[in-house]
């Protein structure tokens, strides 16, 4: 009997098929004789400037997603690639109802005239590993620090769209346990704070994972059952083992039996940091709450209340696509815009 061998596509080859180079950068690619080799080029910076060289490029690529997933139609059910036509600026028009899109209207991207490919340019930065912060922007384009403070923080929102729609496997055991993260006072070094973690300004954060899988952090009001648990319904399938540090607060768990709770004890002498039988650990959301410490106090100096959630999407974003190409990363941005009319949404 003849066997059949499928050989699978190398990534390479699917992202010069599916972007436009010069034939220049192409060359180069050639040039490299590993798959390794060619990965490296089309994630370098050099890549991404062919792929979205000037704003019109990315705003095509954002209309184009959001018709796509309108089923291509307007909302009085003409097609959009046949009856839209292209107005000034970042809009469109259907020549049957008289109705005017602005697609980047329905996007955290919304109210700016910044460059959209300076705004994406940010995020592929965050990708590669560089701590960006507004003064390294306005360094860079010039600009004032309250706009490039701004231009951030529509990157974390839309950041904050992708992490959304992250779901947990249900055949792997989900890690889950909690950060205490500091806020600043506002306070000089020299002004003497009484000792304890109560003269701190302190917000919960409810951290979950699967190592080399998806992570999410939320910031929460209190660590309760009653913040807990929508949450881990929302996020988590049901029947799924979840691995927890053995506190109190997640024995409702147990006693619902909506999920397969086991704990590693930490609160034994010795230290347990992985439950000899079961095999439960929280060690992987241990490392992921030392990267938020670690980017949020120290790199930023200190995060507001008011948007830590969005500082909290991006260090997900960045752990779960951690073994990712930075196209791959950028396309879950594009994959997380809503449709402009939900009604004509694709049923996949």
């Amino acid at each position: 009997m003849q066997t059949i061998t499928t050989t699978e596509v190398p990534r390479s080859k699917i992202l010069l098929h599916q972007y436009k180079f010069s034939d220049e950068f192409l060359e180069k690619v050639e040039r490299r004789t590993t798959e390794k080799g060619k990965l490296q080029m089309l994630n370098s910076e050099r890549a991404f400037d062919e792929m979205y060289p000037d704003t019109e490029s990315v705003f095509q690529r954002i209309a184009q997603t959001m018709f796509l997933k309108s089923n291509n139609r307007c909302k009085c059910g003409a097609l959009i690639s046949k009856r839209y036509i292209r107005l000034k600026g970042r809009k469109y028009k259907c020549t049957v109802c008289k109705r005017i899109v602005a697609p980047v209207a329905y996007t955290p991207l919304r109210n700016t005239k910044l460059p959209l490919h300076e705004t994406l340019k940010i995020a592929f930065h965050m990708y590669q590993g560089k701590h960006i912060t507004a003064t390294q922007i306005k360094r860079i384009y010039g600009r004032k620090y309250r706009v490039t403070l701004k231009q951030l923080r529509m990157v974390r929102r839309w950041i904050g769209l992708a992490v959304e729609k992250y779901q947990f496997n249900p055949l792997h055991p989900v890690q889950a346990d909690e950060l205490f993260h500091l806020i600043p006072d506002g306070l000089g070094k020299n002004v003497r704070r009484t000792r304890g973690m109560g003269s701190q300004r302190i917000t919960p954060v409810l951290v979950m994972g699967q190592p080399g899988g998806t992570y999410r952090a939320m910031k929460i009001p209190s660590v309760s059952i009653a913040s807990i648990r929508p949450i881990i319904n929302d996020t988590i399938a049901k029947g799924s083992t979840i691995f927890t540090d053995g506190k109190p607060v997640y024995e409702f768990l147990n006693r619902e039996g909506d999920y397969v709770l086991q704990k590693c004890n930490h609160s034994s002498r010795p230290k347990m940091w992985s439950h000899p039988e079961t095999g439960a650990n929280v060690n992987a959301v241990e490392g992921a709450n030392s990267r938020i410490k670690g980017k949020n106090i120290r790199v930023h100096r200190g995060v507001s209340e008011e948007h830590l959630q969005t500082y909290l999407d991006e260090v997900s974003w960045l752990i779960t696509n951690g073994k990712m190409d930075s196209i791959t990363a950028l396309d879950q941005l594009f994959e997380a815009l809503p449709p402009i009319f939900p009604s004509n949404e694709k049923l996949n």
